[in-house]
Order: C-alpha cells, then sequence, then structure tokens
C-alpha cells in the first residue's frame, strides 16, 4: 500500500499534533513511577496454591506496620504468583546508610592499631630508638582517640535500628573486631526476621510453595541513580558532538537533537501516563530510543539537505517512506515481545515493550511531523534567497 504524500501546502499543520503530545507529556513525566531500583524497597515473589486474597494480604501486613503495599497476583505457566513490593523498613534503611560510615571507621582504627603494634614491636627489638617514633605514635594514638568513640557510635545506631526488629541486643564486645561481628551478625539477622515477617504476614492465608526476595536498599538505589545521570549526560554530549560533526551546520543540528528530544519527553510522558514504573530496564529501552530517534532524524535531515533531485518537499516524502518502513518493521517486534509479557508477566519483558512501543509511535510523529515540517522550511527558506 502506497504511503501517502502528507507534505502538501499544509505541512505546517503538522508541527501540532507533536507539540501538543511533548506539552501533554511535561505533565505526566512527574507522575511516572520509580521502580524499587531507584526507590530502594522489596520485592517478594512466590509461587502458591490455591486462590489468593489480595485485600486479605494488604491486611496483614498492615498489621506489621507496612502501610504502603503493592499486592498482585495472576497466573503463569508454571501456577499462581503473587508479588508483593514494599517499602524497606525505615530502621534497617537507616541501619544500612549508617554501616559503610561505620566500617570506613572500622577500618582506619583497626589499620592505625596495626600500625601501632608493628612500631610499638620495632622498639622492642632495636632499643634505643624510642625517640625516633615517639612523634609518628602520638600522632597515630590522637587518630585512634578520634575516631574510635565516632565508630562506636556509629555502631550503636545500628544496634538500636536493628533492636526495633530483633528485641535487645547484648553489647558483648571486647575490641573493634568483635564490635564489627555483633553489628554484622545484628544486621543480618535484622534483615532475615523482617523478610520473615513480611513472608508469613503474605502467607498467613494462603500455602506458599516457594518465594525469592529482591531487595534494593535506599544506599543502592542512590547509586543507580548517580550512575543513570552519569550515563545519561553522557549520552548527550556524545549525540551533540556526532551530529555537530556529522551536519556542521548548527540549524540541522539543531533539528536532529529538537527530534530527538521531543521523542524522549512523549516516551516519558507514556510512562506517566501508562504507569510504566522508571527501572533499569526501563531506562536501557529509553537509551535504546535516543538511538533510534537520531538514526531516522538523521535519515530524513541528510536526504532533505544533502541530495538534490526533487524539491524538499518530495525528498522528505521519500525519507519518510523508508523511515516508516524501519519504524513499523521495528515495532511489530516490540510488539510481540509486549505479548509475550502480558502472557509470562514478565516485568523486564513489559517495561522494555511498552517503553520501545510507545517512543516508536513517538518517534514517528515526532520526526515525520515535527522534524520534517521544520527541515522543509529550513530547506525551501535557503532555496528562495
Amino acid at each position: 500500500m502506497e504511503i501517502p504524500n502528507i507534505y502538501g501546502d499544509n505541512y505546517k499543520y503538522l508541527l501540532i499534533i507533536p507539540l501538543a503530545l511533548v506539552v501533554i507529556s511535561l505533565f505526566y513525566i512527574p507522575q511516572i513511577p520509580r521502580g524499587i531500583d531507584f526507590k530502594g524497597g522489596i520485592l517478594v515473589t512466590m509461587q502458591i496454591n490455591g486462590s489468593f486474597d489480595e485485600a486479605a494480604a494488604s491486611a496483614n501486613l498492615r498489621d506489621i506496620g507496612i502501610r504502603d503495599a503493592k499486592v498482585s497476583s495472576y497466573d503463569t505457566p508454571v501456577g499462581r504468583t503473587v508479588e508483593v513490593e514494599i517499602e524497606q523498613n525505615d530502621n534497617l534503611a537507616d541501619a544500612e546508610r549508617v554501616r559503610p560510615v561505620f566500617l570506613a571507621l572500622y577500618d582506619k582504627v583497626t589499620q592505625t592499631n596495626a600500625r601501632i603494634l608493628q612500631i610499638e614491636s620495632t622498639i622492642e627489638h632495636e632499643p634505643g630508638n624510642e625517640s625516633q617514633y615517639a612523634s609518628t605514635l602520638e600522632e597515630l594514638r590522637a587518630t585512634i582517640a578520634e575516631n574510635k568513640p565516632l565508630m562506636e557510635e556509629k555502631a550503636e545506631t545500628i544496634l538500636k535500628d536493628c533492636e526495633t526488629v530483633l528485641g535487645p541486643i547484648p553489647r558483648d564486645f571486647t575490641d573493634a573486631e568483635s564490635l564489627k561481628e555483633l553489628v554484622e551478625d545484628s544486621y543480618s539477622k535484622a534483615t532475615e526476621a523482617y523478610n520473615g515477617q513480611v513472608i508469613g504476614a503474605i502467607s498467613r492465608n494462603v500455602s506458599v510453595t516457594s518465594f525469592s526476595f529482591s531487595n534494593v536498599m535506599p544506599s543502592l538505589s542512590e547509586y543507580f541513580v548517580s550512575k543513570v545521570v552519569q550515563v545519561l549526560t553522557a549520552s548527550i554530549i556524545l549525540v551533540i558532538v556526532f551530529v555537530f560533526l556529522v551536519f556542521r551546520r548548527v540549524a540541522s543540528s539543531l533539528v536532529v537533537l529538537t527530534g530527538a528530544t521531543s521523542d524522549i519527553l512523549i516516551s516519558l510522558g507514556a510512562m506517566g501516563f501508562f504507569g510504566i514504573p522508571l527501572t533499569l530496564s526501563s531506562f536501557a529501552a529509553l537509551l535504546m530510543l535516543i538511538g533510534f530517534s537520531l538514526d531516522t532524524d538523521v535519515l530524513l535531515t541528510m536526504r532533505v539537505y544533502k541530495l538534490t533531485e526533487g524539491t524538499p518537499r518530495s525528498r522528505a516524502y521519500g525519507a519518510m517512506k523508508t523511515g516508516l518502513t524501519m519504524s513499523t518493521t521495528t515495532m511489530l517486534a516490540f510488539i510481540m515481545l509486549f505479548i509475550l509479557a502480558l502472557i509470562t508477566h514478565i516485568p523486564l519483558y513489559y517495561q522494555i515493550s511498552a517503553v520501545a512501543v510507545c517512543g516508536l509511535i513517538g518517534d514517528m510523529i515526532s520526526t515525520w511531523g515535527l522534524n520534517a515540517a521544520i527541515v522543509i522550511w529550513d530547506a525551501e527558506r535557503q532555496v528562495t534567497k
């Protein structure tokens, strides 16, 4: 079937739909739900026998102090599956944030102590060299005096957080090593106990055959966010450099970047509208869309600016036929993945395919509506100069 040529006398009206979608997307972008990867929390996946009452499970979780829980169940080829997404326990999350500070202080104290013992052993075997090491020993002992109380303070914070789950914890330690063992053992037991409480609450009215935990602490989610920002920044810089090197013209380069930006904005707006969570998987799909959007934008811009036969409108039409064929075949592949995700209920497949399909639709609209209209107008303006 022949694709109709939409670049007639009123082609500038093509700007309306993509610009409207971008404006609408700006409203929905703040509503994008963050997945566990970016907000931290616990995802419990269970295989069960029999029916499952989501309301009863939510009530059981409220009984142990978990107010905000997302409970869902569905049938899979291997049986009935239940997924429960909850926020991390506040006290355990606080303990997790303090642990790196405690461990850093522990390393400093133990390494300093080892250095002191080494110097004292040297003095013992080489009498008469006390003055040579006196200032060094003084500095090292000052370091111990400064950092040991801080280490014990952080340890106490972690132990108190663990006590909210475990109950009273005896402070039976004699040195830094035994203190570390106490802290790590208490934190491990508190985490296991909390996970056990969650499983016990969910399985109170159902038979659980197997279960798994996906536990992302706030510190790890903050790490993910920082890495995402770094990757996104690097991607944008590389894209800008590449586009300017290819076209060597500000107007052409801005058109390409405008198309990629509008495509991503429309994709993010669709995520907010449909409730697709922002996870590492969906973020990877967004990065893929940046590359695909640049592909179609460069195709359009190269055809209109670099070729000479025909008019700018006819060249844009030819590029559109090629670009739509590319986009359609790619979108069909992701639609099949989306259907597979609906059948298997695999979140990874759903997030990637849903973002890809929304992004490819947005790319068609922004490239062949917004970008094409701007490119044709600029090319015709150059011809009439």
